[in-house]
Parts: C-alpha cells; sequence; structure tokens
C-alpha cells in the first residue's frame, strides 16, 4: 500500500500595512458617518448632510487608491460592504418592507464574491469555466465592464 504524501498549501502571508491604506481609512470614517447618520435619523438635516459626506466619501476613496496606487481586494471588498450597509440601513429606514432590496443586494454580494477576487471580469468576459450556468445578459457585462459608459 502506497501513502500518498500531500503537498503543503503555501502560506499566504498578510500584509497588515493595508489595514491602513488611505482608502481603507476613509472607509472607516464612511463607517461612523454612517452610524452617525443613522443614529439621529430624526433630524434630517443632520442625516442628510452625514449621509451624502459618506457617498461624495465614496467616490474620493476610488480616486485616491488610484491615485496612490493602494488599491486592494480587502480594500474593494471593504468598499462594497460599507455600501450594501449604508443602502440597507437606507432602505430600512425609508419603509420597513425594504429590507428586501437590502436582502437581495447582500445576495449579490455572497454570489458575485464566491467567484473570487476578480469577480468582475468573470461575469464580463465570454469565456469562462464549465462553472458557469447561466450567460450573463448583455446590459450587466456592459455595466460592469465599464462603469454604465458603454451603456
Amino acid at each position: 500500500m502506497t501513502v500518498k504524501e500531500e503537498t503543503p498549501m503555501p502560506v499566504k502571508i498578510i500584509d497588515y500595512k493595508i489595514l491602513f491604506y488611505a482608502p481603507n481609512i476613509i472607509g472607516y470614517l464612511r463607517i461612523a458617518l454612517l452610524c452617525t447618520a443613522f443614529y439621529n435619523y430624526s433630524s434630517s438635516v443632520f442625516f442628510l448632510l452625514l449621509y451624502s459626506s459618506s457617498v461624495i466619501l465614496d467616490a474620493v476613496d476610488g480616486c485616491v487608491a488610484r491615485r496612490f496606487n493602494q488599491t486592494s481586494s480587502f480594500g474593494a471588498w471593504l468598499d462594497v460592504i460599507i455600501d450594501n450597509i449604508g443602502r440597507g440601513l437606507l432602505w430600512v429606514h425609508l419603509h420597513p418592507l425594504f429590507y428586501i432590496i437590502s436582502v437581495v443586494e447582500w445576495s449579490a454580494f455572497v454570489c458575485n464574491y464566491q467567484l473570487g477576487p476578480q469577480w468582475q471580469e468573470y461575469l464580463v468576459s465570454q469565456k469562462h469555466s464549465t462553472r458557469r450556468i447561466i450567460e450573463t445578459p448583455r446590459f450587466i457585462s456592459k455595466i460592469i465592464s465599464n462603469t454604465i459608459k458603454n451603456f
């Protein structure tokens, strides 16, 4: 009887410096703004100011990441998480039944990210492995591939 030797999995070294990249710090600030905004939801002006600031910083963090070459899988993941949290809180505050929209967004997030870090490229490209179950609709591919510029 032969014993099959297993090759050890390569150890992935985590670079904790990415936690302190400028765009990720902007993300942490966005979390604080969202929490403060929804804590003060009854004050319309204060809520709108804080929530709008978070939305504006959402655009800024991507520009900062590209400008300083501080892009990372963690940063992309954090950005989507913060976006989903912000929209989810907004949907629930607008109407209690709107949590369903948030559930759909989180489900889409989980389903897409299970494809791996290159989930956008996976959905856009037409050459997929047999893992693909259905074809991505053309308009979705256009939106993902060029941020709606080709739509």
